[in-house]
């Protein structure tokens, strides 16, 4: 499975944490990606539909719920999150 990813930092310079997360119907979470301490240039920005490759292992069949959180890397507090629903059937 590909995830796509649309990000663009207009501020300056920061450093942060990346993370993803998979959240499955039975409302348990998976942390997919967490990148820690990485600095994001100002006026960055990324626009990818192949952005992070998952192998999928054997899953019921649900909605899923895909997170994408920037974290502070001193506090893991959330600066931004989206997410979006998957419907595996």
């Amino acid at each position: 499975m590909y995830l796509g990813i649309d990000f663009a930092n207009l501020d300056g310079e920061m450093n942060v944490c990346l993370e993803i997360l998979l959240e499955y119907p039975d409302g348990s979470t998976g942390t997919l990606l967490h990148e820690h301490d990485v600095t994001v240039p100002v006026l960055y920005g990324v626009s990818d539909a192949a952005f992070k490759e998952f192998l999928m292992p054997v899953m019921p069949v649900g909605v899923y719920t895909w997170y994408i959180q920037i974290l502070d890397p001193a506090t893991h507090t959330v600066i931004v999150e989206d997410t979006v629903d998957w419907d595996f059937s």
